[in-house]
């Protein structure tokens, strides 16, 4: 069975980032999944329906994506995404050091 690394996972949580750079900072989170789902070339198995009926890549993304909360990269309010100020470094890191930086700061959530 096919699954999403964990590099791959980084290579979304990245490119959200950039569409909200792109977007003035803040989109919806349908509108979100849209552009990324545009920019990506995104597989059989991403683009495939998992048990939930949600498409596998989203389900991925949106899991992972509380991390970019915790981290204080993202404030998520009702179905609004908003960029940070503290995401201005983003660009620096690989999508495989994005996605280990998410899981440590969710780590030490409280």
């Amino acid at each position: 069975m096919a699954k999403i690394s964990n590099e791959r996972t980084g290579e979304y949580l990245k490119e959200a980032l950039r569409v909200l750079k792109a977007k003035g900072g803040e989109l919806p989170s349908g509108e979100l999944n849209q552009e990324i789902a545009k920019r990506l070339t995104l597989n059989e198995y991403e683009t495939s329906i998992n048990n939930s009926g949600q498409y596998r890549w989203i389900t991925n993304f949106r899991f992972y994506s509380m991390g970019l909360v915790k981290a204080g990269w993202i404030d998520k309010s009702g179905r609004t995404w908003k960029l940070t100020a503290s995401a201005k470094d983003f660009e620096s890191l690989s999508p495989l050091q994005l996605f280990n930086f998410i899981v440590e700061s969710y780590g030490k959530w409280d």
